[in-house]
């Protein structure tokens, strides 16, 4: 299982990711960690969750198109939707009849340097889903449900006993509850803050350290 936690803020975004892979052949979780968040370009990030290296091939077309076109967001999310599109579809040919999502997020600052997150999924065709608004909060995985219950749960706690939203702690409580219902999810976690430029921790693991970039404003819920 897949479990992603996001946060719009005014001119980037959060952006945290479990680091365990499931393999399409023979449905067993891999041993080594991996990572599920890397720099699209200097001011965007991007996420995959589902279908392993299958959705990591899809990932890596997109970066090379990025790096040789510079191209707008508009244009990177309607390469990334055919990219993933057509991923997505041949990966029926390896493994037929499979039932495994594939996912694509992006997330950072767009061309006007407004903090954004993009999500194109399997579920819907990979059309583009945006979380536009200051302080709104994302939530993505193989049960998403799941990953939303607890990461909400554990930010109303937060809010209830800190002055300030530090993502790093809400996202080791959200996971270690996630984990307490589905062993696939677990430890270390990548945590990016996409800016004009990214900072990004991997591997974090439960004694991660409190950091000032991922610290903000609790959102209203």
């Amino acid at each position: 299982m897949t479990a992603i936690i996001g946060f719009c803020l005014p001119d980037g975004a959060f952006l945290a990711a479990d680091s365990t892979r499931t393999d399409v052949d023979s449905g067993q979780q891999l041993s080594t960690p991996v990572r599920k968040i890397e720099n699209l370009k200097e001011d965007v990030v991007i996420a995959t969750g589902g279908l392993g290296t299958i959705g990591h091939n899809a990932r890596n077309q997109l970066i090379e198109f990025v790096e040789a076109r510079k191209p707008s967001l508009d244009v990177i999310i309607q390469k990334a939707k055919e990219i993933f599109l057509r991923e997505f579809n041949l990966s029926f040919v390896q493994a037929p009849g499979h039932k495994i999502p594939l996912t694509c997020i992006l997330a950072g600052r767009d061309d006007d340097g407004k903090g954004f997150i993009c999500s194109l999924s399997s579920s819907n065709n990979f059309e583009p889903f945006w979380v536009q608004n200051v302080g709104q909060p994302y939530f993505a995985g193989t049960n998403t449900q799941l990953v939303k219950e607890c990461a909400t749960e554990v930010i109303i706690e937060l809010k209830n006993s800190d002055q300030k939203l530090m993502f790093d702690k809400w996202v080791v409580e959200s996971l270690k509850r996630i984990n307490l219902n589905d062993k696939t999810v677990g430890f270390p976690v990548q945590l990016v803050a996409a800016r004009e430029t990214v900072t990004n921790i991997f591997p974090a693991n439960e004694g991660a350290t409190y950091l000032s970039e991922f610290v903000t404003e609790f959102p209203e819920l």
